[in-house]
């Protein structure tokens, strides 16, 4: 489903930076200045913007949890700890 999701992704996006002619190649700047940009030329802009960049944030944020899943069940079985304990340790 990842995977899915960024493909789609890339078809939404990309068409609509060559359609302003704007840069593809920008790296990090892509989303927070050539994105920003589009979304600011767009009817509904303003909320679409938003509503992308909590997706985005959603993005990371279930990232950022999954891999603290992984280092605390590590934590867990090495040290033998609950789970409890295993994530204090870990945060």
């Amino acid at each position: 489903m990842d995977t899915l999701f960024v493909v789609i992704a890339g078809l939404i996006i990309f068409p609509a930076i060559f359609s302003y002619g704007l840069s593809p190649d920008s790296g990090p700047n892509l989303i927070f200045i050539t994105m920003a940009s589009i979304f600011s030329h767009l009817k509904y802009g303003q909320f679409l913007g938003s509503i992308f960049f909590l997706l985005l944030f959603l993005s990371g944020f279930t990232f950022l949890l999954s891999n603290l899943q992984d280092i605390k069940d590590s934590f867990q079985d090495k040290f033998i700890l609950s789970s409890f304990n295993a994530f204090l340790f870990n945060g």
